[in-house]
């Protein structure tokens, strides 16, 4: 009991040495719980099968991804408590001088430890369940899925599996706990106060190399992650990630030699205040943690990236989805053993097996040819250094004209006219759309069964003629219909739209289940087709892959943040703990109260942006390169992405650098 009270005694006296402690836990906590209670968001929502399936595998991802977002968040709090343990060493060598013993000290720090864990458990769990019902619109917008009331849901799993696995974090805390003690002797722990860091500072000269080392080695990455594009992991993308974390390692090594010296010329201003006294404390512990400082750079680029390329991703997902998929269905029926010959009327066939008449408003079907002439002649030569280099190897697919418009017209989209000898280029995919214009705009000409062709528009059209404009990547030539005549088939294609009455799922399943009825008790060659890309099942497949990948974004980003801010606190708590001596002679010597506050908040503020700043500008390139590939793709509004990025580091960032703030001065200014 007596422990007991003295431990609570503990909390109650230093509540602000633990406020960035309980705050680090109660946010991982609320976060945690937040991410694993997708599957409890569900009971708001009308949902189909197709988006029930996605739901699960988010959850499940999200779920795989716990473990290794608690192992991340379990060394956090470990270095958080080592910290803990540190500035009480000399208050837990005064009870082993009073003969307690170490492992009553242990058991103390078990009861800090419990109660200030449960507190922040309760806090985090609480914040956790507000936060979810807001996050089921987010999710529920995401999925495209209707709320079907609003209701106050808790999930009993997600809150049993945050439990277990910071009941397990803090098992391995109260464990360190109880080495740390075990190990100490009683005149470390009563003088560890006493151990002051030299001022540490390069010579000006070796900064000044080290400067232009990391600026050249920062200029190359930049070069080299740009050159490649974030398109293939080759010898440019490794020197690109090697010199930049290079190049960030400099930078920090010299930072503080070259500020210095620069502030030193800056009379006015070196000597202002305290200002003196600031620098070389900054100086100093970036000499000593330039390490560590990279690290945390490196990570805040990752949280950013993250977070506001997978906000962009799922923007884009959705634009890219509107355009690609313009029928309810297409059908494809591929002339893989050369079955194909003549007509093929693939409306009448699956009409045959499941009736489609009733069902359907409107439907085309077109053939597409191979003309015997390989793409890598005509081809812009820039092809074979992309990543669509493959595509030289591929014989041209061709449609007729009366076929492609059809299946413009079926959009209620205007056709084209070709003269005769002209053909036009028909391509959706950006990236290959670079090697085709090349075509169209020099003129280049192929032949056709001995006639000679020429480009008749000097554009490139990109119209979707299919559903899933990722399946077929590479160009269609449209030419006049008699130049298809004698032409040996490629496949087929029959783009439906469905009736206002029709249900586009239930169509879907049962034609998925007739035709693999009929596989079972057919040869697969003899089904009328032999892929369907459905609308609303590509709709599904887009929306869960676009959805887990901005919740990662999120869940990622939210835990690398917390990581990094963190850990610079509780460096800077840690900084103002072991100069707490310096800054009481300061005082004794007649520095006011305010200076040393304004010194404070100065160091604290620069310790933070240091590492930020240089994060960002590392963003500003890396993000203008993933926007690049994912705008290819679709338009995207970064302004968007970025403003949303922005105001959540914000939120985290000056939260966290708020209560640093009021750390320090209550360690400072404590009598």
């Amino acid at each position: 009991m007596m422990l007991f009270k003295i431990a609570a005694g503990n909390v109650k006296k230093s509540i602000r040495d633990f406020a960035i402690y309980f705050m680090t836990l109660a946010f991982a906590v609320c976060i945690f719980y937040m991410f694993n209670s997708i599957e409890a968001q569900e009971e708001l929502m009308s949902v189909t099968k197709m988006k029930h399936a996605a739901m699960q595998t988010l959850s499940s991802t999200l779920g795989y991804m716990s473990v290794f977002v608690s192992v991340v968040l379990g060394l956090l709090i470990v270095y958080a408590n080592n910290f803990l343990v540190r500035r009480r060493k000399k208050e837990l060598g005064i009870y082993m001088t009073l003969g307690m013993e170490k492992g009553k000290i242990s058991l103390i720090l078990m009861m800090e430890t419990l109660m200030i864990g449960i507190f922040a458990l309760i806090t985090g769990l609480v914040a956790g369940i507000f936060m979810s019902q807001l996050m089921s619109i987010f999710t529920a917008k995401l999925f495209e899925a209707d709320m079907t009331s609003f209701k106050f849901i808790f999930s009993p799993k997600a809150a049993a599996k945050s439990i277990m696995y910071f009941g397990l974090i803090f098992a391995v805390v109260m464990s360190f706990n109880f080495v740390s003690i075990a190990k100490c002797s009683l005149i470390k722990l009563l003088y560890a106060d006493s151990k002051n860091e030299e001022f540490k500072t390069r010579s000006v000269k070796l900064s000044i190399a080290l400067f232009a080392m990391s600026i050249i080695s920062l200029g190359f990455s930049y070069y080299f992650i740009i050159k490649n594009g974030m398109m293939d992991l080759n010898m440019d993308f490794t020197m690109s990630i090697v010199l930049g974390s290079l190049g960030t390692l400099l930078f920090f090594m010299s930072l503080s030699g070259i500020a210095l010296r620069l502030l030193q010329k800056n009379k006015s201003v070196y000597f202002r205040g305290l200002n003196i006294f600031v620098m070389r404390q900054i100086a100093s512990k970036v000499n000593t943690a330039y390490v560590s400082m990279s690290i945390i750079c490196i990570i805040l680029l990752l949280a950013i990236g993250t977070f506001s390329s997978g906000m962009s991703v799922n923007e884009v997902a959705n634009q890219k989805l509107e355009k690609g998929t313009v029928f309810d269905n297409s059908f494809i029926h591929f002339n893989s053993d050369g079955e194909l010959q003549g007509e093929n009327d693939i409306y009448a066939q699956i009409d045959g097996i499941y009736p489609l008449d009733g069902k359907t408003e409107e439907y085309e079907q077109y053939t597409v040819y191979k003309a015997n002439v390989w793409l890598r002649d005509i081809l812009s030569p820039e092809y074979s250094e992309g990543v669509y280099k493959w595509m030289g190897d591929r014989e041209i697919s061709i449609i007729s004209l009366s076929d492609y418009n059809n299946a413009l017209y079926l959009q209620g989209k205007k056709g084209i006219g070709l003269a005769k000898g002209e053909f036009a280029i028909n391509c959706t995919k950006e990236e290959v759309v670079n090697y085709v214009k090349y075509i169209a705009e020099s003129g280049k000409a192929f032949s056709i069964g001995g006639k000679e062709l020429r480009p008749g528009f000097n554009m490139i059209f990109n119209e979707s003629i299919v559903n899933d404009e990722d399946f077929f990547v590479e160009p269609m030539f449209i030419v006049n219909d008699e130049l298809v005549k004698g032409l040996d088939m490629e496949y087929i294609v029959l783009n439906v739209k469905y009736n206002e009455f029709a249900d586009g799922v239930k169509i879907d399943e049962d034609i998925d289940m007739i035709l693999n009825e009929y596989r079972g008790e057919s040869e697969a060659s003899n089904t009328p087709f032999d892929i369907a890309l459905s609308k609303t099942r590509i709709h599904m497949e887009s929306i869960s892959a676009s959805t887990i990948a901005t919740f990662l974004a999120i869940y990622l980003g939210f835990v690398f943040l917390v990581a990094c801010v963190a850990i610079l606190a509780l460096q800077q708590l840690s900084e103002a703990a072991d100069n707490k001596k310096r800054y009481d002679l300061l005082q004794k010597i007649g520095a006011e109260k305010d200076l040393v506050k304004r010194a404070l908040f100065v160091q604290v503020l620069v310790y933070f942006m240091m590492p930020l700043l240089l994060a960002i500008v590392h963003s500003i390139v890396g993000l203008s390169v993933a926007n690049n590939v994912i705008a290819s793709i679709g338009k995207i509004n970064a302004g968007k992405s970025i403003f949303i990025t922005a105001a959540f580091f914000t939120a985290i960032y000056g939260g966290y650098f708020a209560a640093t703030c009021a750390g320090c001065k209550s360690i400072i200014l404590r009598d």
